[in-house]
């Protein structure tokens, strides 16, 4: 978050491939409410970004971290994106 709020797109972005790698493909764990707010905070980044296919992907991988976060897939932004993918 210090470097999304210092404006640096490129290490921001860095610091979530970093934590999305250890986070989920190198791990076997397929529940972590923890990672999974983390993966929302980076689909909100990618969002922001105008990467909003990745954005829900990532949302994507959160919910199957944590499944308590499905609502966020009613967002307008990600119902969206979902009603784009399905046509």
């Amino acid at each position: 978050l210090l470097t999304q709020r210092m404006g640096d797109r490129k290490a921001t972005r860095s610091v979530f491939l970093n934590f999305f790698r250890i986070a989920v493909l190198d791990n076997d764990d397929t529940e972590c409410a923890c990672s999974a707010k983390v993966l929302c905070a980076y689909a909100l980044f990618e969002m922001r970004q105008g990467n909003a296919r990745k954005a829900f992907e990532l949302v994507k991988t959160a919910i199957k971290f944590d499944r308590t976060l499905t609502p966020v897939l009613q967002w307008k932004q990600f119902r969206d994106v979902a009603t784009q993918t399905a046509s």
